[in-house]
């Protein structure tokens, strides 16, 4: 026989067993937890390694960020990382030349350098919408160099943006539409001769379950 109890049936019974135990002189108190052990409410956070199927570079995963507002149906591109460079002590025309004034005497973009200390990283991706509905690309999150997480700075995204343009003749954000594909790029900085093994995907978003993805 199936036997149920309701929530007042059972606080009923617990506030019984209490006064029971205070009367006799007992205190009830919680088991303690065996040494290095978490207590239940908390759950200790995976290492990647563990937990996360690493995927190869150069092969297409499929990536599916939420919808906009005005679409019915969600994005889906089949996102492939094609190159990692590393090593980098110079990116050629991925910054924003603060003297330039409009004319054609002063470049628009200059070199970058990266901090004393630092290399640059720059990985290329490749972007395929498959689904149904236009599309934007999305930044890729931190990269892993053993068990550290390096995160690309507001400045290593604006040059992204600027080498998409210039390197890459694409716009960030732009759209694309179903069947058709772009590129795009990231920049680190990194400790100087640091080699990434892998970089998580996309940049951290509501919405979006994030993958790891090899970098060699």
């Amino acid at each position: 026989m199936l036997v149920t109890a309701t929530k007042q049936s059972v606080a009923l019974a617990a506030a019984l067993l209490a006064l029971t135990a205070c009367s006799s002189g007992q205190t009830n108190s919680p088991p303690e937890s065996p040494a290095g052990s978490l207590p239940s409410s908390v759950s200790p956070e995976p290492s990647p390694s563990e937990t996360v199927q690493t995927l190869p570079a150069k092969v297409a995963f499929p990536y599916s960020p939420p919808p906009e507002m005005e679409q019915k149906k969600a994005p889906e591109w089949q996102v492939t990382l094609t190159a990692t460079k590393c090593g980098l002590k110079s990116i050629p025309e991925a910054q924003l030349n603060p003297e330039y004034d409009g004319s054609d005497d002063i470049p628009e973009e200059i070199a970058a350098k990266p901090d004393a200390g630092n290399d640059f990283c720059v990985l290329y991706w490749s972007w395929e919408n498959v689904g149904d509905v236009p599309a934007t690309t999305d930044f890729s999150g931190d990269l892993m160099i053993g068990e550290k997480q390096h995160a690309a700075s507001p400045d290593d995204q604006m040059m992204a943006w600027t080498v998409m343009d210039t390197e890459l003749g694409v716009a960030y954000a732009g759209e694309v539409n179903p069947g058709k594909s772009t590129k795009s790029v990231d920049i680190y900085q990194v400790p100087e001769g640091a080699m990434p093994d892998a970089v998580w995907f996309p940049e951290v978003t509501v919405g979006a379950e994030q993958v790891l993805v090899s970098t060699s």
